[in-house]
């Protein structure tokens, strides 16, 4: 038998725990609160987008299916059609709001999200106007939207206040004093 060890053999050693200021800490926290607000703040303008773009399909499907190929029979109010269109163009014009909020979000414009809650809120009554099951539906998931809102402002708010600039990617380094 060789009594030599085996280089390649695993050590027994277990290595040292590393240890992190209170410093180090809150930095890694910070990175921690940037990353989660940069994911979420995309989500958020994701959601917009899409909400926005199936806004207008469905705006501009009601009107060339119904609006646009519709006759007018004689003495029938064309008033009727003018205010349908009307209301069909600013519900249109509502789509064009969640893509333009959803862009700048993107880009990390808080003053988007701040929007975009107004919005999401005005959404929601409108939604429930209408008492019908469907629209119940898609209030809850504004109102999910609404919760989603609060987390990115939060967390813009933690990196605000520790000064981070809320388009860094990474937390800036600081200089170190001597």
């Amino acid at each position: 038998m060789n009594d030599e060890t085996n280089p390649y053999s695993q050590t027994s050693t277990t290595p040292e725990p590393l240890v992190l200021s209170d410093e180090q800490k809150a930095i890694c926290a910070l990175q921690q609160t940037l990353k989660t607000f940069r994911e979420q703040i995309h989500a958020l303008g994701v959601v917009w987008i899409i909400l926005g773009v199936i806004t207008i399909a469905v705006c501009l499907n009601i009107y060339l299916t119904v609006i646009a190929t519709h006759e007018h029979q004689p003495g029938e109010a064309r008033e009727t059609w003018f205010i349908a269109t009307l209301l069909l163009a600013m519900t249109a014009m509502t789509g064009l709001v969640w893509i333009v909020v959803g862009v700048l979000s993107c880009m990390k414009w808080i003053g988007a999200v701040y929007v975009g809650m107004v919005a999401t809120i005005l959404a929601i009554f409108a939604e429930l106007l209408t008492f019908h099951p469907c629209t119940f539906v898609m209030a809850g998931v504004l109102a999910l939207l609404i919760v989603q809102i609060y987390r990115v402002l939060k967390f813009g708010r933690e990196l605000k206040n520790a000064g981070i600039p809320l388009t860094a990617t990474t937390i800036p380094a600081r200089p170190e004093t001597t």
